[in-house]
């Protein structure tokens, strides 16, 4: 067929069983098959991570955190207290 030769290349776009030479020479499906592999275990990895038994906090961190954040709401609601709109 005159449209499966482009002008200036001697070798057809498409093969006998008509695949393109890129998909015959590009990636395993196999290898595709293994992205999603590798994401499903690097999620699992993260999942259990994520969940993992934690140590006790400290008491007197864990109460001086817990005092910035009342300050801090404090603080907030005095600036929308001064600043109506």
């Amino acid at each position: 067929m005159p449209g499966d030769v482009p002008a200036g290349c001697d070798t057809p776009r498409h093969g006998a069983n008509g695949r393109s030479a890129a998909y015959r020479e590009g990636v395993s499906p196999l290898v595709w098959l293994m992205i999603p592999l590798v994401a499903l275990i690097a999620a699992v990895a993260w999942a259990s991570w994520a969940a993992r038994p934690r140590g006790p906090a400290d008491p007197v961190d864990s109460v001086a955190a817990h005092h910035r954040f009342v300050e801090a709401l404090e603080r907030s609601r005095r600036e929308s207290q001064d600043d109506p709109r």
